[in-house]
This record gives structure tokens, C-alpha cells and sequence, in this order.
């Protein structure tokens, strides 16, 4: 998949896809973590402080979370972003939540979506849904991130 890529609801993709900048992945698949890359980001995760009992802040610059009807999500296409780009929507993430997520980076829990949500506000990519699966992709050394987006 390039970063022009668009797939559609319809589609029912349901894999995770991150892609290196070095990686000449065609298709959309599910990223091969190693081992290391799990302790390393386990030990970066660590290493940042609480702003909080139990939660750390978010990376990203932070703004208010749009309002965004359920059924406009129908509209919504896959496109890959780079993660140090995106903004967030809330202030902290629970520590417990994006160990989970490092450790389990191929498990989608019920109830929940394998793929982030990104509002595209102002040339401004705001993470809607998804903070604790992209930090903890980003703590394992990840550029990209592809995600459900609509333009607001």
C-alpha cells in the first residue's frame, strides 16, 4: 500500500499495517515485531514520567477533540500517516493500557477496531480514536500509521 492509498469501509480491512521508511511493502499486512522491538518499547514506556497516577501524557501537541457524528464515519477511507505529525485529542494514556498494546500489538480486543480514527481538520491530522494503539506503535519504533479518516 503507498501513502496515496485509499481503501474504503467496504473493503473490511482488518489488519494493522505499519510501514518503515525503509520497507517496500506493496500490500497491506500485519507488522512482524520482534521480540527486542517489544523490550525496547516496554523500557521506553518505563522511562516516561507519570503526569498522573498510572498515566503518561500523550506525545503529540494536544487540541479539543471534534464533534463528530457515528454515521459520518461511513464516509471514512484508509490513509498512512506519519506519527510524529498527528495530534491529539486527549490529554493522557493510561500506562497499563499501551503496555497491553505493545504486548499484544496483533490482538484486537472486543468491541474495539483494529484500525485508529483520524479527523483531517485544517490540514491538521487529529488522532479521534486510537491514542494508546499508536503510542504503543510508536514506542516500538514505528514512522507510519494507517487509519480510518474523514475530513471535517
Amino acid at each position: 500500500m503507498r501513502d496515496n492509498d485509499v481503501v474504503t469501509p467496504d473493503e473490511k480491512a482488518t489488519w494493522i499495517h505499519v510501514q518503515k521508511k525503509s520497507s517496500k511493502m506493496d500490500k497491506p499486512s500485519l507488522v512482524k515485531v520482534g521480540r527486542n522491538a517489544m523490550t525496547r518499547a516496554l523500557e521506553r514506556l518505563a522511562n516516561l514520567a507519570d503526569e498522573k497516577p498510572n498515566h503518561i501524557g500523550v506525545p503529540w501537541e494536544r487540541v479539543k477533540r471534534p464533534k463528530i457524528q457515528t454515521e459520518a464515519w461511513r464516509e471514512s477511507t484508509l490513509r498512512t500517516f506519519n506519527i510524529v505529525e498527528l495530534i491529539a485529542t486527549q490529554n493522557y494514556l493510561k500506562r497499563d493500557d499501551v503496555e497491553w498494546h505493545i504486548m499484544n500489538y496483533d490482538v484486537v480486543p472486543e468491541g474495539q477496531h483494529a484500525m485508529p480514527n483520524i479527523v483531517l481538520r485544517s490540514g491538521q491530522a487529529l488522532i479521534y480514536d486510537g491514542h494508546h494503539r499508536i503510542a504503543s506503535l510508536w514506542l516500538m519504533g514505528a514512522d507510519t500509521v494507517t487509519a480510518w479518516t474523514l475530513e471535517a
